[in-house]
């Protein structure tokens, strides 16, 4: 089963110019599909797929490093025993 291609960044097609996503082939490289009109550029080398990512606009990921609103892990404290007498 193939897998869904992720979504590196945004760019005007080169045919219309209208704004479509840019994917990331299994292979690594670029790919761009023009819903508007059918236009499709597939990079198949690694100078080709410089050139689609020197024009895209990259996406930033929706998940943020450090959620704001979560709090910090606590460390765990060691459990104290009745016996102790620092209680």
């Amino acid at each position: 089963m193939a897998k869904a291609m992720k979504i590196i960044g945004r760019m005007k097609c080169t045919c219309c110019g209208e704004v479509v996503p840019v994917k990331e082939q299994s292979n690594g490289l670029a790919i761009v599909t023009c819903n508007f009109c059918d236009n499709k550029m597939q990079a198949f080398g690694k100078v080709a797929d410089g050139h689609i990512r020197l024009k895209m606009n990259p996406v930033v990921s929706d998940i943020p490093a450090n959620p704001v609103g979560v709090a910090a892990p606590v460390p765990a404290q060691p459990k104290k025993s009745f016996f102790d007498l620092s209680l």
